[in-house]
């Protein structure tokens, strides 16, 4: 009897210790296998990290010179050509010069200068004009009248051949909508400043980034005793209207 429940008590012993190993192996192994799964998860979360802000960062850079590049190439587009380069055109063939005054202030006589030089020198938004007259060319009705013009009382054409009127700069946008220009007017050895009104002429959309092809006019009025010009004025008016009218489509 007491070798039987020696038995018993031992059997009881072993059952417990194999047990209690079992339970310890299949807790490393669970705390195994949390562990790996941990650092998988951080490892593929780091990778997916990387790899989205790889992508990111490759999208964002080129679609931004993408961006850029398409937005450089459009404002050159925008912008014409003829107001990136210095160039100079000149007055075509059709340029004239006209002058007027009054006889005892009521009638008008009008005469011309039938040779002028000039040219407009555009530089980017801004443009001037620049003209030579030349005295001995004066032309009128009356041959006698054109004569005394050229003479030492007025014109002086042989001591003086040329007038000279050069602007000071001025927008480009004025050929297209008109208004006020000034600049130095040189006569007889004289040199003033004179203002001028600028007055443009109809323009095809063809010209609407060159408007001085279209033509315009350049109209001012001088006192010609302030040039040296002082005989018979109780005859003929002191003020002389001057206009250029002008014409820069070399074609």
């Amino acid at each position: 009897m007491h070798q039987t429940l020696l038995l018993a008590i031992l059997s009881l012993a072993v059952a417990f210790n194999q047990a209690g190993a079992d339970q310890v192996g299949a807790g490393q192994v669970g705390a195994d296998q949390v562990g790996a799964d941990q650092v998988g998860a951080g490892q593929a979360g780091a990778g997916q990290a990387d790899i989205t802000q790889t992508d990111l960062n490759q999208d964002g850079t080129d679609h931004g010179d993408v961006d850029q590049t398409a937005a450089a190439q459009q404002a050159s587009r925008a912008q014409p050509v003829s107001e990136h380069l210095p160039r100079e055109i000149k007055f075509g063939r059709t340029s004239s010069v006209q002058f007027q005054v009054r006889i005892f202030g009521v009638f008008k006589k009008i005469g011309s200068f039938t040779e002028m030089q000039g040219a407009l020198s555009v530089r980017k938004d801004t443009v001037k004009v620049g003209a030579r007259i030349q005295t001995a060319s004066t032309t009128m009705q009356s041959s006698s009248d054109a004569a005394l013009l050229k003479s030492q009382a007025y014109f002086d054409a042989a001591h003086f051949p040329e007038i000279v009127f050069q602007s000071l700069s001025f927008p480009v946008a004025t050929l297209r909508n008109g208004g006020q220009i000034s600049g130095k007017l040189t006569l007889r050895g004289i040199s003033r400043q004179q203002m001028f009104r600028l007055t443009t002429k109809p323009c095809s959309k063809e010209f609407a980034q060159e408007p001085w092809r279209c033509g315009f006019d350049v109209v001012g009025t001088l006192k010609r005793s302030e040039f040296g010009m002082k005989a018979r004025r109780g005859i003929v008016s002191d003020e002389v209207e001057l206009t250029l009218n002008i014409n820069a489509n070399p074609n």
